[in-house]
């Protein structure tokens, strides 16, 4: 569940991309934990072309629709006599005024209530960055994620992965490059506001390189085809549509995958999962790489790691999450999604 050694979280990666798409599945696929690969990983739906569908009250200057942090009076003259002074009540331009000043870090307690978190839908696309904290070299994997079919009942998405990082020891630097191409479709049903997995299946194409600084470790290419097959009992659960501010559940199943490499079948691989979630606040402006945000904020625990998730209310979107070891507070990861757009 954590990155450990270039792998990434089954929890902080799978949570924001894949169920980016409200909670679509985690693949299992022995592969999606190496660096060169996301089998079964997805993301969520977004705002047209990055641009900012939220809204965010950056003080003083409402830049939101509907102004819920209090009442504007300005322009409006409620002494009955107009005395010549000025009105500072500032400019409503739209969008969504929380009330929150938190300065849009994600960390307020946000304006509270209930929220319709966005569906996803067709010609969906976003960008994602994830990085090790630990990991001065930056970025560990960048992965883009179109939807290409949605429906009640199960969505397909298409992802490309390309991954990039060095380690340098006893002045050898050995450099590692990777791409992959991906096809998942994911089944579930929905049913009071919660969407729950039962099946996710994928097909993934990649290409590894490695090379060095040293004639003792020769420059190596791979190519690999997978195919995954994972089933989830009684089925893997995650909220949609309406969440309330204090609303929690947990998810316990067991997760049974079966796949083949370059053709070769691997023995099925069974594991048993439980995983804790509650809506800390809803409303809570977030600045992201994809524009100023009003999002929900989860807090999701699994007994290894906890997770902070910040949702785009708008969107749909997952775009960003923080994991945290429980062992180790200093063993961390990011995942936050930098561009988000609509149309193929």
């Amino acid at each position: 569940m954590r990155v450990t050694s270039k792998k990434l979280s089954h929890l902080s990666l799978g949570v924001l991309i894949s169920f980016g798409l409200f909670a679509c599945s985690n693949s299992n696929d022995s592969s999606s934990t190496d660096s060169a690969s996301s089998d079964g990983m997805g993301v969520g739906e977004g705002s047209t072309n990055g641009a900012t569908t939220g809204g965010t009250d950056t003080g003083g200057t409402d830049t939101g629709g509907t102004d819920t942090g209090g009442t504007d009076t300005g322009g409006t003259d409620t002494g009955g006599t107009d005395t010549g002074g000025t009105d500072t009540g500032g400019t409503d331009t739209g969008g969504t005024d929380t009330g929150e000043a938190s300065g849009g870090d994600g960390t307020g307690p946000g304006a509270g209530g209930c929220v319709t978190i966005a569906r996803p839908e067709v010609g969906l696309k976003v960008k994602i960055e994830a990085r090790d904290g630990d990991d001065s070299a930056g970025v560990v994997v960048t992965i883009e994620r179109l939807i290409t079919a949605f429906s009640n009942t199960s969505l397909t998405s298409e992802t490309t992965t390309t991954s990039s990082f060095r380690d340098t020891e006893d002045g050898i630097t050995i450099t590692y490059n990777s791409t992959s191409s991906d096809t998942s479709t994911e089944t579930f049903t929905i049913v009071d506001n919660y969407v729950r997995t039962t099946k996710s299946i994928s097909t993934d194409v990649s290409t590894s390189t490695v090379t060095s600084t040293s004639d003792q470790f020769p420059g190596t290419t791979t190519n690999i085809t997978t195919s995954s097959s994972t089933s989830y009992d009684p089925y893997q659960q995650f909220a949609i549509d309406e969440v309330c501010e204090g609303d929690n559940w947990e998810s316990t199943y067991t997760s049974t995958t079966t796949s083949e490499r370059n053709g070769t079948a691997s023995p099925p691989e069974t594991t048993n999962d439980s995983e804790k979630y509650i809506v800390e606040a809803v409303n809570v402006p977030l600045t992201t790489a994809a524009g100023p945000l009003n999002t929900v904020r989860l807090l999701a625990e699994d007994g290894d790691s906890k997770d902070n998730i910040w949702i785009d209310i708008d969107s749909g979107v997952y775009v960003f999450a923080k994991s945290e070891s429980l062992s180790d507070p200093d063993d961390t990861s990011t995942v936050q999604v930098i561009e988000i757009s609509r149309g193929n």
